[in-house]
């Protein structure tokens, strides 16, 4: 058993951006698929995170804090990619075919070495990537899991949070260039009333005050 989580975390994030293809439900589904999947083949080739010998209950009840935090951080990235079905249900479902992707290889190979336990000693499992590449450093337990544990953080927390600013600040920004806009319409149009005013003054003129009580005296009927 080596890093799932970081494969979960890696596929949730490659189903996400799936979702900005224009495709068919279907081709999106597969190129969600398939991206989970060539995300864990890249990783098992570059990362030399800690690995569990599942065969070994000597070593597994040492990994009980690297399995209990595994197990509890694919549970909450499920969770969160199942809330996301509720909220924009295409993408969400994206996520999901994405993390399964990214973890089939290891399911994939789990199993066979389950009916097979002689090839995970000998590091012939039934994908190539999975095989032995002769003797490789790998990290320990809690270094593999600090790691692990920043990418999550960053992915679900900083990320979000940061993107969540953003959006707060240019609705901002937004509501002042409205704002803007709208006194300076209020301002053009009480200029283009006034030049019309003083247009009509100087095309028809002003009444004068002997005109306006001639209007007056006119408008009297006893003549006072």
């Amino acid at each position: 058993m080596s890093d799932l989580l970081k494969h979960v975390i890696v596929g949730d994030l490659i189903g996400e951006q799936c979702h900005r293809f224009r495709l068919s439900d279907s081709g999106r589904r597969w190129l969600a698929f398939g991206g989970g999947f060539a995300s864990h083949i890249v990783l098992d080739l570059i990362d030399v995170d800690y690995t569990i010998n599942w065969f070994n209950p000597i070593q597994l009840r040492a990994a009980c804090p690297f399995v209990i935090a595994q197990a509890a951080g694919i549970l909450l990235v499920l969770i969160i990619a199942l809330r996301d079905t509720k909220i924009r249900p295409s993408r969400g479902q994206l996520r999901l075919w994405a993390i399964a992707g990214s973890v089939a290889p290891d399911v994939i190979d789990g199993f066979y070495s389950v009916l097979n336990p002689q090839v995970w000693y000998t590091g012939q499992l039934l994908l190539p990537f999975h095989r032995t590449r002769g003797p490789i450093q790998r990290m320990g337990m809690w270094p593999t899991l600090g790691i692990t544990l920043l990418i999550m953080l960053l992915r679900y927390g900083t990320i979000p949070f940061y993107l969540l600013v953003r959006r707060k600040v240019l609705t901002f920004g937004r509501g002042v260039q409205v704002a803007k806009l709208h006194d300076f319409d209020e301002d053009a149009s009480g200029a283009v009333q006034s030049a019309g005013d003083d247009y009509s003054e100087r095309k028809f003129g002003s009444a004068t005050p002997a005109e306006e009580d001639g209007d007056t005296d006119a408008s009297d009927p006893d003549g006072s």
